[in-house]
């Protein structure tokens, strides 16, 4: 064999097919920063849409923290047409007849306005908002404030959308077939999914289940500030206390410790 053959079969035997991380999640109202770091290690993010609306979920309605002087967490909530607790996120239609959207920038505004780097974030926050008042879905609203806070990141993995594919089935078993419509070898889940998720459901497929924390992480990463991870809370909340390069550092962090799992 010569030298050239030789080199060429040596780079066959070493070269495999680069992982190919898909990641499912509802397109929730402002989510929280764990929601950006699973986007962040997704090369597909799928915008779980056509499920029902959790009346106590996080769909239409974000929590930010609460500030002295006020006593109670203050909540940032989506004003809905009439709807059943069955409809699908995608048929929810927002309320345009209300102000909602300036409504919720002057709460954000009067929450924030002493934190450290609200002149750095609220300008971009104004900027996200300027056309939600004219979205009909509140589908669309919540993909677009995702993809602006994705920007403002510098994340831009490739979005995918749930109700363009039509499947029906159990969430583990939809997912699992999300992922191998879209020729993925990673399925990303966090903590939360653990209750529901089968990863022998992904198994069947060839598919790898890639189980994460976020909250321990951000735990971790928190510590040394003296803050708690803000979980329950809007990314907006973080954001504002810790500022735009503190967020794309630890972005970069939790990047580099999932990549070590799919080596």
């Amino acid at each position: 064999m010569t030298t050239t053959e030789t080199g060429y079969h040596s780079l066959l035997i070493q070269t495999k097919p680069a992982p190919v991380v898909v990641a499912v999640h509802q397109p929730n109202y402002l989510p929280w920063f764990g929601y950006f770091l699973k986007m962040a290690v997704s090369d597909i993010f799928v915008f779980h849409d056509d499920v029902a609306i959790n009346s106590r979920g996080l769909t239409r309605r974000v929590k930010i923290a609460h500030q002295l002087p006020f006593r109670q967490p203050r909540w940032l909530t989506v004003p809905l047409h009439k709807h059943s607790d069955s409809s699908r996120i995608c048929d929810l239609l927002v309320c345009k007849d209300q102000s909602w959207a300036q409504q919720h920038l002057a709460l954000i505004a009067n929450t924030y306005v002493h934190s450290p780097y609200f002149s750095e974030v609220m300008p971009m926050i104004e900027a996200m908002f300027l056309p939600l008042q004219e979205l009909e879905l509140l589908a669309q609203v919540n993909m677009h404030l995702i993809r602006a806070v994705d920007s403002a990141f510098e994340l831009s993995p490739q979005y995918e959308i749930s109700s363009q594919f039509a499947f029906r089935a159990a969430p583990s078993e939809t997912n699992a077939a999300l992922v191998k419509a879209l020729q993925g070898t990673h399925y990303l889940s966090g903590k939360g999914a653990e209750a529901y998720e089968k990863p022998e459901s992904y198994a069947r497929h060839g598919i790898l289940h890639l189980g994460t924390d976020a909250s321990a992480f951000l735990q971790r990463q928190l510590q040394p500030y003296e803050t708690s991870n803000r979980a329950g809370c809007s990314v907006v909340d973080l954001w504002m206390h810790m500022g735009t390069d503190w967020m794309k550092e630890t972005i970069q962090i939790w990047r580099d410790q999932v990549s070590k799992n799919l080596r």
